[in-house]
């Protein structure tokens, strides 16, 4: 009986582990990555102002393709409201940064470089605000892969704390019966 109850406990176990680690860590990659899509943006826009070179703009769009690519991913595989909530107010605050970044684009590309760069400040304090966004969402899975975890050692303890009291139990009957 012991034996089959360890079993089982270790079945369920690892089905606990492998059900909260799988997922959390599938999101916590996905948002790892849309946080280094947001982060290889950076700096396009005031290459484009230093120099001109409309090559800042063409990679600037592959990077921003990249980041759609890992939102959608990022959206596919969460399915708690809160998160649904975070990955929305991420995905709004990116639209308006990429509104406002294109304006300063277009505003240095029409020569008006004061008014761009003025803009651009705005842009960039969004920027750090996105990015604050996706590094909670991350810290949160990262810390509900530490929780499945010590639940697994915890389990883990359990099971060896039963085997222990198995083993005790055994020994104490098989003395008993010896002496009877």
């Amino acid at each position: 009986i012991g034996a089959s109850l360890m079993v089982l406990y270790t079945y369920k176990m690892e089905k606990i582990f492998k059900n909260i680690i799988s997922k959390n860590l599938a999101i916590f990659q996905s948002a790892e990555a849309l946080g280094t899509s947001l982060v290889n943006q950076k700096g396009f826009v005031s290459y484009y102002f230093l120099d001109n070179n409309p090559d800042w703009i063409v990679q600037l769009s592959e990077y921003r393709r990249l980041f759609d690519t890992h939102l959608a991913t990022v959206k596919s595989l969460i399915d708690e409201s809160w998160e649904k909530q975070t990955i929305a107010q991420i995905e709004l605050d990116y639209r308006r940064y990429v509104a406002t970044r294109d304006q300063v684009i277009q505003l240095y590309k029409t020569g008006d470089r004061k008014q761009g760069f003025t803009l651009h400040q705005d842009v960039r304090e969004s920027f750090f605000h996105i990015l604050e966004l996706c590094d909670q969402f991350k810290a949160f899975h990262k810390t509900r892969i530490q929780e499945a975890v010590d639940i697994s050692h915890q389990e883990a303890n359990r099971l060896r704390y039963m085997a222990l009291m198995g083993v005790v139990a055994v020994i104490t009957l098989s003395l008993l019966v010896n002496f009877i």
